[in-house]
């Protein structure tokens, strides 16, 4: 098991979370979220594609513990959310927020994915509204990943 395997899997579990949640484009139509691992894919001059709305799994950090009779590593990830809304009431934030809570109930709720497991807290926070029409949020969590178990005679 790999910490990329693990980002592979996480995508693949929040596209499924998300494929029917429709919410605006930057074209002003409905659209899917995108997810992406690490950052936005860098788009050319003359890309017609849009980019929000969208979520970016991004790894923090993580911690193999020398003891490690237990055979998992902790992985601290971060989900940046970015949505796009020109509404002058600033309903994007409120785009922002549903998509937290339903990261949050997916977790809290079922803290298990696949070989993984959710552990410690959950923290979310929201952007500044000074990047109309843009919006954005993160939210900040961490699993216990299958890893290397010691094979000493000392364990």
């Amino acid at each position: 098991m790999t910490i990329r395997e693990f980002q592979d899997d996480l995508k693949k579990e929040l596209e499924t979370l998300f494929e029917n949640f429709k919410i605006t484009g930057t074209d002003g139509q409905p659209a899917n979220l995108k997810v992406y691992k690490n950052d936005v894919p860098l788009l050319s001059a003359n890309s017609e594609e849009q980019t929000a709305p969208y979520l970016i799994i991004r790894l923090d950090s993580g911690k193999h513990h020398e003891d490690n009779r237990i055979g998992t590593q902790d992985v601290k990830i971060l989900i940046l959310i970015c949505v796009f809304n020109d509404d002058e009431n600033y309903v994007g934030s409120d785009d922002v927020l549903i998509i937290i809570q339903r990261i949050i109930e997916r977790f809290a709720v079922n803290p298990k994915m696949e070989k993984y497991y959710r552990i410690g807290e959950i923290d979310w926070t929201v952007g500044d509204t000074e990047t109309y029409p843009y919006f954005f949020g993160g939210v900040e969590l961490s699993f216990a990943i299958p890893s290397y178990t010691r094979e000493d005679d000392f364990c």
